[in-house]
């Protein structure tokens, strides 16, 4: 059963804190900025000629 009578958020948060080092948890920090533009020759994959919509058609249920 909890006790309410007592106080202990601060040494909860003491401990959470602890001696971590901050890190980024976005991970933005890892991304090259300096890169550029992808370009539509260097998404095609290899040996295939057919457009990604006829392997899948799922944007509509007829197809």
């Amino acid at each position: 059963m909890l006790d309410w009578s007592e106080s202990k958020t601060t040494s909860a948060v003491s401990l959470l804190a602890g001696n971590a080092p901050l890190t980024d948890a976005t991970g933005l920090g890892e991304i090259e900025r300096g890169g550029s533009r992808v370009r539509v020759d260097d998404k095609r994959m290899i040996n295939a000629r057919a457009d990604v919509n006829q392997l899948l058609p799922l944007k509509y249920r007829w197809a």
